[in-house]
């Protein structure tokens, strides 16, 4: 029997055909899509790659050199053709292609597209649906988070790793408030606060195009400017300056998959 726990709708007609495995596994969710299986990664239960033409699920934690051919109690097939595109669950039908402006699985809007494999660990960047309500950026506004003042906390990519830092140093805030977001096709933890250069991407792809709902006003990125301020994104003519951690400010959360 197959559940609702998936993350992905467009993609549970596709699980529920394939997915005959005992009730124990049947809470598995969609997780990442890693390309070709490699003998040396480990996987989470969830998690689809490709091997010798075929498309696998993993139905297991810590799944480690088990050739998905051979570990049966391990892997799942998803499909025999090599047909399984990834990037094939987008829009609102949720089988369209992941392009910039497109709706997202997550239901938000896709705001990068690496197709340069230029970033390890993603290939999209999706904004969430909608601005969660103005809060500071940090309960504590008097101290310095070192894991997000520095040059590679600006980075696309950086995000997800600055929001968990924030969350070791923040009580409430702006990364809280992002870790909890979820929507109807995701969960809290699955999104986070973005980073100045991923906020300013989020602004050029889908401000500049009308879309995303974005107030004229500033928004916090994860990125920390010193211990009083850190870096927003304003969205009505594009700059990008510090502000006071104290000042409420909207946050709008991203997803990368």
């Amino acid at each position: 029997m197959c559940t609702a726990f998936l993350r992905n709708i467009a993609l549970s007609a596709l699980l529920c055909l394939y997915f005959n495995v005992q009730t124990a596994q049947a809470a598995i969710k969609l997780g990442s899509y890693y390309g070709k299986w490699a003998a040396t990664e480990t996987y989470a239960a969830g998690d689809v790659v490709t091997f010798t033409n075929k498309t696998y699920l993993s139905l297991i934690a810590a799944n480690k050199n088990k050739n998905p051919a051979k570990v049966i109690k391990a892997w799942q097939i998803l499909g025999t053709d090599g047909s399984f595109n990834y990037a094939m669950i987008c829009g609102t039908s949720g089988k369209e292609a992941c392009k910039i402006g497109a709706v997202g699985p997550g239901g938000g809007w896709i705001f990068l597209v690496d197709k340069e494999d230029q970033y390890p660990g993603f290939t999209y960047l999706e904004a969430a649906p909608t601005d969660i309500a103005k809060v500071a950026w940090c309960s504590d506004t008097t101290h310095s988070i070192p894991a997000v003042s520095g040059w590679s906390s600006y980075a696309v990519g950086a995000g997800k790793a600055n929001t968990t830092a924030m969350l070791g140093g923040c009580t409430s805030g702006a990364a809280n408030a992002a870790h909890a977001y979820s929507t109807a096709t995701t969960l809290p933890g699955d999104w986070f606060l973005p980073s100045l250069s991923e906020l300013k991407w989020m602004y050029n792809n889908l401000q500049d195009l009308g879309v995303g709902g974005f107030s004229n006003s500033s928004y916090w990125s994860s990125t920390e400017y010193d211990a009083g301020d850190a870096w927003s994104q304003h969205f009505h003519g594009g700059n990008q300056f510090p502000i006071s951690k104290g000042n409420p400010l909207p946050v709008r959360a991203v997803r990368a998959f």
